[in-house]
């Protein structure tokens, strides 16, 4: 019995029994989609490499990381990217600190209704319902 399961196995094939051109077809198009989004992404990279190289050759690296002050229209340009830094984090720290606790407004819609976020008493809708078994510390904050 075991062997003709085997030779049955055997004899079971997922070629097709003939050519699909439609596969084919699908093949070459996936293919092509492929080489364009390659193509396109080193296009980008030489895009974006080449005026930097051609940037670095006339600031000093150095210059441009640690330096304090970004004047790039001025007769006397300076690049310091430490501003630009410095402004991109403040702004970031400042987002979360406003955006943070709107978005955590679903812990009060876990806990009691009259602890609900301020978007959601305001459209007067719960945003999402949690079961408390969803974790150990859910059950904790709804024993209170």
């Amino acid at each position: 019995m075991t062997t003709s399961l085997a030779t049955r196995a055997e004899s079971l094939t997922l070629a097709p029994p003939r050519k699909r051109w439609g596969e084919a077809v699908i093949k070459g198009i996936l293919a092509l989609c492929a080489l364009v989004s390659v193509a396109t992404t080193l296009g980008i990279v030489l895009a974006l490499f080449l005026p930097a190289f051609q940037f670095f050759q006339e600031v000093n690296f150095l210059d441009y990381i640690t330096g304090t002050e970004w004047a790039p229209l001025f007769l006397q340009a300076n690049f310091g990217v430490v501003p630009l830094i410095a402004g991109t984090l403040s702004v970031t720290f400042w987002a979360c600190l406003v955006a943070i606790p709107f978005g955590l407004g679903f812990i009060g819609v876990i806990t009691r209704d009259d602890r609900r976020g301020f978007h959601d008493r305001r459209a007067g809708t719960d945003v999402v319902r949690v079961d408390s078994a969803a974790a150990p510390w859910l059950r904790a904050v709804n024993s209170e």
